[in-house]
């Protein structure tokens, strides 16, 4: 059964856009004709992005309207998807650059290489998308095993850093864990610096992955799950400690993720 779990839209003013192919000012519009972005899960579903430039009452493009379609990639129906899209400001995916946010699920099985006819997350924005400012991923689907820790997750991440006797900080953490195993993390809140987390954990725990920083910490580069210390998922409550994976480390030592799965 479809099930809207997060919508968020956030707006943000811009005072100027331009671009190669996009610009208005008082005297001149030269809107691009319509835009496709597809996005491909291979052996599974097509996403295809369908971008126009929607005019005012005046005439001038001042929004673009993003339409999300799925097409079935297979030769045999396809009944359950959920699926989860993110939209960032830009090409920088952390917390902070967020404009949107949205999971759901396909309301109707789709026949063998079928397209949705309804329009998903149809929301119109400032400016053009381009697909690396779009973070679309499969939480579930009925062609293979899905992974058992698959879902939305939220929760808190504990960072040890060189020299530290306590905690360095205890940020909120978002994000979600897709179909493969596939996991990214977000930072947020009242935090001093953001971080994403990504990676893959199999089945058994095993995590290896990065991270990245939005400030110059030193907190970027390789991360595995510290010895001995598999993820759990346990009532859908999820551990990992996780470590630098390079030696020598850089100033992290250590963070410790304490994770609710919606």
């Amino acid at each position: 059964m479809a099930q809207r779990v997060q919508l968020l839209i956030v707006f943000i003013a811009l005072s100027a856009f331009s671009c190669e192919q996009f610009y208005k000012d008082d005297f001149q519009l030269n809107p691009p004709p319509e835009e496709r972005i597809t996005v491909s899960f291979p052996g599974l579903v097509e996403f295809e992005v369908i971008q126009t430039v929607i005019p005012d009452n005046r005439g001038l493009a001042n929004e673009v309207s993003n339409t999300f379609v799925i097409a079935n990639a297979q030769d045999r129906p396809l009944g359950r998807l959920k699926f989860g899209i993110n939209i960032f400001d830009s090409e920088a995916r952390f917390a902070s650059n967020l404009e949107a946010s949205y999971v759901d699920s396909i309301r109707q099985p789709l026949g063998p290489l079928g397209v949705t006819d309804e329009k998903l997350f149809n929301n119109r924005f400032s400016k053009p998308l381009s697909a690396d400012m779009m973070d679309i991923f499969i939480l579930g689907q009925d062609v293979s095993a899905t992974h058992p820790f698959s879902g939305i997750y939220t929760g808190e991440a504990i960072f040890y850093a060189q020299g530290d006797t306590a905690a360095q900080g205890i940020p909120f953490v978002s994000g979600a864990i897709d179909y493969q195993g596939n996991l990214v993390l977000r930072t947020s809140g009242n935090y001093g610096v953001e971080y994403t987390i990504n990676g893959r954990v199999s089945t058994a725990g095993q995590f290896t992955g990065q991270i990245a920083s939005a400030g110059d910490d030193g907190f970027q580069g390789g991360l595995k799950n510290e010895t001995g210390m598999e993820a759990v998922l346990q009532n859908d409550s999820l551990h990992l400690a996780l470590v630098p994976g390079v030696s020598p480390p850089n100033s992290l030592v250590s963070i410790a993720l304490v994770l609710t799965r919606d």
